[in-house]
């Protein structure tokens, strides 16, 4: 079943470096010699990485960014741009960030993740889409 996400605010706490997000998405799976499209969502978990850390590996994170690592088997290429990265604090899930894929090619990915964390866009969200009804 499908349900709205919520959006971090000043009472939840927020992930730290080496915490786990979830990433959901369709992305490429190794086919013999070729990459193919997976037909099934797939979903993959995300160790945040502090921002010193991932620009030691050619992140080149801007403001607005942050990245995390994942370990899949090398049959997996993530490639999901727009993707929703979340967490969950106190049972309820909580949208970190919205996937930026670095990679164009399957074949030379890094298993790096950039993401644009979406608390840095709370006030244009709540400007544009009304204020919250509760404070949860």
């Amino acid at each position: 079943y499908i349900r709205p996400i919520c959006l971090p605010h000043l009472k939840v706490t927020r992930p730290k470096v080496d915490q786990e997000l979830e990433v959901a998405g369709w992305g490429w799976k190794r086919k013999e010699l070729n990459f193919r499209a997976i037909e099934t969502k797939q979903k993959i978990n995300i160790k945040t990485d502090s921002d010193e850390s991932c620009n030691a590996n050619e992140a080149k994170l801007q403001q607005n960014q942050a990245c995390g690592n994942y370990s899949t088997s090398d049959d997996v290429c993530l490639y999901e741009d727009g993707g929703p990265l979340v967490f969950v604090y106190k049972h309820r899930w909580y949208q970190e960030g919205i996937a930026l894929s670095r990679e164009k090619s399957c074949l030379s990915f890094s298993r790096i993740l950039v993401y644009v964390k979406v608390a840095d866009y709370l006030d244009w969200i709540n400007e544009n889409m009304g204020k919250p009804t509760s404070t949860y």
